[in-house]
């Protein structure tokens, strides 16, 4: 019987998960952000957590100027990711898998289980994050978007 699955990138992945990011076009992005208003600049990095990569997307720009009759509310205001999931569908063998965990073989890849891997995925939302002049912070979602090497760039906006 064959499965689908998510499947997330790890350390020894550092490579596929390099590839990817440095092939994104990230014009579309940006051409969203402004059709919403915003022109600043983004920083980008990959980072692990909990042993699987995602990416730090923000705008390195303050935005206070742009909240108008707010502004004095606010001590900065910034795009920020909040969630970024960097994954790949693959198809395998359930019936293999489940015999290799019957057997003890945990260390068999994903070939061993005549596994199909489809297109990564980006998911991102991008917030508003903002610290208010007296205390406190918190943001708003501003749009979600997804982006795979075969559809480009899906926008959500919210």
């Amino acid at each position: 019987m064959r499965k689908v699955d998510s499947h997330f990138f790890g350390v020894e992945e550092e490579n596929v998960v390099k590839n990817f990011v440095d092939n994104i076009d990230w014009k579309p992005f940006h051409e969203h952000l402004q059709e919403l208003g915003f022109d600043t600049r983004l920083e980008v990095v990959t980072y692990l957590d909990a042993g699987k990569y995602r990416l730090r997307i923000r705008g390195t720009d303050d935005l206070t100027d742009k909240t108008g009759i707010m502004a004095p509310c606010f001590e900065s205001v910034h795009l920020v990711d909040f969630g970024t999931f960097l994954s790949q569908s693959v198809d395998y063998d359930e019936d293999l898998y489940q015999a290799a965990l019957k057997q003890g073989e945990y260390d068999k890849g994903w070939e061993a289980f005549d596994a199909v891997f489809g297109p990564i995925h980006l998911f991102v939302n991008i917030d508003l994050r903002y610290v208010l002049s007296h205390s406190g912070e918190n943001g708003m979602r501003l749009f979600s978007a997804e982006y795979n090497t075969e559809d480009g760039w899906l926008f959500y906006d919210n």
